[in-house]
């Protein structure tokens, strides 16, 4: 199991963000000087100049955004620690390009504050380092040391002025560690006396800014207050639980959606505020709800949620989503992201398994670009060899979102293949390295060990919401008349099993036949299976012998063979003629039309056939092969005799 590699053109995860031609141009270019026009740049950054002007002013004027507040909490305790005995710092706080454009029937002082509370308190978070200074700005507040306004409304105040009893500067940095420190930034410092009237002329547009603000102190306090709020690690946790589970953070993600009699229940609601949770911490995400829980509505609702989330959080540079599926899966999808006002682009599971034509690659491109991809029916994506397979690995979404009812149905082999799909790069390094290995010993039908087990079902389970039927029905009992169906006004529940005994009416020759033919493949020896030079890859050269390598892939190859029939006859008799004869022979058996396949697949027959005339696989000479593989007759007579049991 490897990491993805990203291409060409995508910055790598510890990348300075800025590509290297840009980077060589910028650092040979000719700068004006750092003290004039303030820059970010190798050596040189906005913070050297504009940090010190402020913290050695005794009344110092700021004009900056909200985002501003944790650098903010800094330069008080700064300032303060310069003895300004009589000053004070006069801040304005302005809106975030990232908020919500929404007009709304709030006043813009509640609109203002929830828009701010809700990037410090539940998106951005703040240092606990910051604890004692965060105590040193409540108190300045408190004393008049610090006086804080703002202004919001249709005009927002975006502006980004920096008033200093000797200097003055505009510009495009915000009062961020990125602003001061890293962005490419542009500014412009006037300073006296030599630039007394630009400094005059900045300094009176930065107090009419000043004067047409409103008081903020108190919701100031509030948030510093909220931001240090102690309690018992018991209560933080289950408060935690509580609102993570319940769901209720995730409301305003979905005002609005429910349609008129097509409300979302409450385990819908809650499973999408444990996903959108999930997609935060990790990226990506698998909902395995039961069969029956209302997947697709479900689905469509966290998927415009998560696009939304992009929107106002500013992160969206590819605003694509596509969903993979089934046709009649994608159908139900189109008619629910159309009542949520959803657009996304449909990807059949069947045309993405083909190749050729110009609609195969429109659907191509729209897995690989795009930036959210749904997958449903995600089970069906487990099979690593597979075209569709790999062309939803190879997607570059940031967010990917599975849905299965099935997520694990094959074991370790399956655990591969899902985190495949989940994005390698998200797991932690201590589960990479089980998987790498895992994936080295499948071929060797090797079990996880007890330890290992527990640390990827953990680790899955951090991807991962699942609730069971009986915890549906349970958050069903909480809150019965929330789950009444529009039509028949029933409550939607699942039903009480009652598990009884039916006879499948098999005759005698019917278990004969089968009997039968489970003891003819077991004397496969698997012949079709064995490529033409059997030798350990050298990825693997490290675990395993030529001779360790050959004996295992003999297992493997009659154990495939055997599962392969099996599983072909418990489909349909069509099936196994398929796979014997070939898609054209099932077809003409069974008057079936083979239209659907665009290639002939199966005729193991014709495929030993083949080896005949190929000869026997090519072995190291260390190996020690079974005598039907030590010569050209011997290898001859094993293939004929396979041809007999098919």
């Amino acid at each position: 199991m490897t990491r993805r590699q990203p291409p060409a053109n995508q910055p790598e995860l510890f990348s300075d963000g800025l590509s290297l031609r840009a980077s060589d141009v910028l650092n040979s270019q000719a700068w004006p000087d750092i003290g004039r026009f303030p820059t970010n740049r190798p050596r040189h950054h906005v913070r050297d100049a504009l940090w010190s002007d402020l913290v050695s002013s005794a009344s110092p004027l700021l004009v900056t955004g909200y985002a501003s507040i944790g650098e903010l909490i800094e330069l008080f305790a700064d300032w303060d620690g310069h003895g300004h005995d009589d000053g004070q710092v006069h801040l304005v706080l302005g809106t975030e390009p990232f908020g919500t454009t929404r007009h709304s029937f709030r006043s813009d002082r509640m609109e203002f504050t929830e828009e701010t509370r809700r990037y410090w308190i539940e998106e951005q978070g703040i240092s606990l380092l910051l604890s004692a200074k965060i105590l040193r700005a409540i108190e300045q507040i408190e004393h008049g040391k610090v006086d804080v306004r703002f202004i919001h409304g249709a005009r927002r105040l975006h502006a980004k002025v920096y008033i200093a009893d000797r200097s003055a500067t505009v510009g495009s940095s915000n009062f961020t560690d990125f602003g001061l420190s890293h962005q490419l930034e542009a500014n412009a410092r006037f300073v006296l006396p030599t630039e007394r009237r630009r400094y005059a002329e900045l300094a009176s547009i930065a107090k009419n800014l000043w004067d047409a603000g409103e008081s903020w102190n108190d919701e100031m306090l509030g948030l510093l207050h909220d931001l240090l709020k102690a309690v018992s690690w018991q209560e933080a946790l289950a408060r935690a639980c509580a609102e993570l589970l319940e769901g209720t953070w995730a409301e305003r993600y979905l005002q609005g959606r429910s349609y008129a009699g097509h409300a979302l229940w409450p385990s819908q609601q809650a499973g999408i505020a444990e996903a959108l949770w999930v997609i935060q911490s990790v990226g990506s995400v698998l909902v395995a709800d039961a069969t029956g829980s209302g997947k697709t509505k479900m689905g469509a609702h966290l998927v415009r949620a998560v696009r939304d989330r992009l929107w106002s959080t500013g992160r969206v540079h590819r605003d694509i989503t596509a969903l993979v599926g089934p046709p009649a899966v994608i159908d139900q999808w189109e008619r629910e992201a159309l009542f949520v006002g959803l657009s996304i682009s449909k990807v059949s599971h069947g045309l993405l398994s083909r190749s050729g034509d110009t609609e195969h690659l429109r659907e191509e491109l729209a897995v690989r670009d795009a930036q959210i991809l749904a997958v449903d029916e995600a089970h069906n994506f487990l099979n690593n060899s597979s075209k569709r397979t790999r062309q939803v690995r190879e997607s570059l979404a940031d967010n990917v979102l599975l849905f299965t009812a099935t997520p694990i149905s094959r074991g370790a082999s399956d655990l591969l293949n899902l985190v495949g799909l989940l994005g390698p790069d998200n797991f932690h390094d201590r589960t990479l390295d089980i998987l790498k290995r895992l994936d080295r010993s499948r071929v060797f039908d090797r079990t996880l060990s007890e330890e290992e087990a527990t640390v990827l079902r953990r680790e899955i389970q951090r991807f991962t919401v699942r609730r069971t039927k009986t915890q549906i029905n349970e958050m069903v009992d909480q809150n019965p008349d929330a789950y009444v169906h529009p039509v028949t006004g029933k409550v939607c529940r699942y039903p009480i099993h009652e598990a009884r005994k039916y006879s499948t009416g098999e005759t005698k020759e019917d278990a004969d036949a089968a009997d039968n033919i489970r003891e003819l493949t077991d004397q496969f020896l698997g012949v079709a299976q064995l490529e033409e030079l059997i030798a350990v890859p050298s990825a693997y050269r490290a675990q395993y012998t030529d001779d360790q390598w050959l004996q295992a892939r003999l297992r493997s190859s009659r154990a495939l063979a055997r599962h392969h029939v099996i599983e072909a006859l418990r489909s349909s008799r069509a099936a196994l003629v398929e796979h014997v004869c070939g898609t054209m022979a099932a077809g003409e058996r069974f008057g079936l039309s083979t239209r659907f396949k665009p290639n002939d697949t199966g005729d193991v027959l014709q495929k030993i056939r083949d080896k005949i005339e190929r000869g026997a696989p090519e072995i190291p000479p260390n190996c020690m092969p079974p005598e039907w593989m030590t010569g050209a007759e011997q290898w001859n007579e094993a293939c004929e005799r396979e041809i007999g049991l098919y």
